[in-house]
């Protein structure tokens, strides 16, 4: 066997499956910088891994190697946890009042025009930056009840999973001038937010009437609901779309979309618990 490595977690969350592919089913979500133990050489993207006692599969773009080699693992006391148990839905608690900005989390298509119209913003000198993109739908929640049961003035009509920015389809492009976000449209700065929407629709994405920084990928929130995503997603949003919505649906949450992993076959009957 190769000798082991470690390695740390790039990404925000990877998911450790038990078997290669993202059709594995999720044994544990690591936390980025978690170190991992290497067991067996990559193949075909995914590395054998141990982790916090778990053995699995992740993705072999999410690692950094850290070390050349490591010692080998003391004996772990104790019980070893019960196979399916791993924290899925206990991962990190969400933090409402986070603004993610992360595009790697976008659906691919929908990440490359925005990457083409950042370019486009810097060509035109359109100080636009994105001010949003993911939002979990804890957050939506909590935007949502702003106004309605709890102080504030009505900042959005979408509950969780009515906005396209839970399924990585919308990003929010705002003014970023000396250091401080703007919303100001009047003046000079009202053509700024014309040409918004005018590169918005000529990147093949849907701006909206009543939400001027909004841009989203033109589809239907009753296709995203039905699980009925555009051709093209990749490992980095499949599994944000997997721990959100098995996060949210373990919190007792309803109206996330039918996030179906492949069949898998059933155990043989002398391995299965009586």
């Amino acid at each position: 066997m190769a000798q082991p490595l470690l390695h740390a977690v790039t990404a925000s969350a990877l998911n450790l499956r038990d078997q290669p592919g993202k059709h594995g089913r999720v044994l544990a979500v690591l936390k980025q910088h978690q170190p991992v133990v290497s067991t067996a050489p990559a193949s075909g993207g995914w590395l054998a891994v141990s982790a916090a006692g778990v053995s699995g599969f992740v993705s072999a773009a999410f690692l950094r190697p850290l070390a050349t080699a490591v010692p080998a693992p003391a004996p772990v006391l104790g019980p070893a946890p019960a196979p399916g148990f791993a924290p899925v839905a206990a991962a990190a608690a969400v933090d409402v009042n986070l603004k993610d900005r992360d595009l790697s989390r976008l659906h691919p298509r929908m990440r490359e025009a925005v990457h083409g119209l950042l370019q486009q913003f810097a060509a035109e000198g359109l100080p636009f930056r994105v001010f949003e993109a993911w939002r979990t739908p804890e957050r939506q929640a909590w935007l949502y009840a702003q106004g309605r049961t709890r102080p504030g003035s009505k900042v959005t009509g979408a509950e969780p999973w009515q906005s396209f920015h839970q399924y990585g389809m919308a990003v929010d492009f705002v003014l970023f001038e000396g250091g401080q976000w703007s919303w100001d449209d009047s003046g000079p700065r009202r053509a700024h937010w014309q040409r918004l929407r005018a590169l918005v629709q000529a990147a093949g994405l849907r701006s909206l009437s009543w939400e001027a920084p909004h841009a989203e990928w033109p589809t239907t929130l009753t296709a995203l609901r039905q699980a009925q995503w555009p051709d093209g997603g990749d490992d980095a949003w499949e599994q944000a779309m997997e721990l959100t919505v098995a996060r949210w649906n373990g919190s007792g949450g309803s109206g996330a979309p039918p996030v179906v992993l492949a069949e898998r076959p059933a155990l043989p009957a002398d391995v299965v618990p009586a």
